[in-house]
């Protein structure tokens, strides 16, 4: 399992928990039990205090690509950039850069990859700037990326229903 950390122990009541992460590695024999192994080797940090999120792995051959979002340092609030880059891996620990992809504008997150068939692959991923609306692009080689547009319009304001601490939303 691949994941986003979090910084538990920062007493910051901001978004600065969510900053300055890496990518968790667990491993578990049979999805109840899990070991923590290590964290990716990302060798992709341009900026100093660099966050690593939302992991997406995508294996063609013998090539895994991860599909990360990628935000430019530690911050106190939302208002800064954040892009999907494309990782490559033969060994699912150590990642190598291959791009950050050409998407609508530099609010996007949450990547998730499917090959849709033998030439045709697709990325949603969220735009934050059209209300958290998923958009799509397309690539026929993991490597280059055609922004295809809006997929899922957002709702104006999603309800939240809880009980207790279960939601049931």
């Amino acid at each position: 399992m691949f994941y986003t950390n979090r910084r538990a122990s920062i007493e910051d009541s901001t978004v600065q928990g969510v900053h300055g992460t890496r990518i968790g590695i667990a491993q578990s024999k049979d999805g109840k039990k899990w070991k923590y192994l290590d964290t990716c080797v990302i060798n992709y940090h341009p900026n100093s205090g660099y966050t690593h999120w939302a992991p997406d792995i995508i294996q063609e051959k013998d090539t895994y690509h991860m599909y990360l979002t990628y935000v430019p340092g530690t911050f106190k609030d939302w208002n800064h950039p954040r892009v999907i880059v494309h990782l490559s891996s033969k060994d699912l620990r150590n990642w190598d850069y291959q791009s950050t992809l050409p998407l609508v504008n530099q609010k996007v997150i949450d990547a998730a990859v499917y090959k849709i068939n033998d030439t045709l692959y697709r990325l949603w991923y969220n735009n934050e700037k059209d209300g958290k609306s998923i958009w799509y692009a397309d690539s026929r080689d993991l490597y280059h990326w055609q922004d295809k547009g809006l997929a899922i319009k957002a709702r104006e304001k999603v309800p939240r229903f809880f009980t207790g601490r279960k939601n049931i939303l």
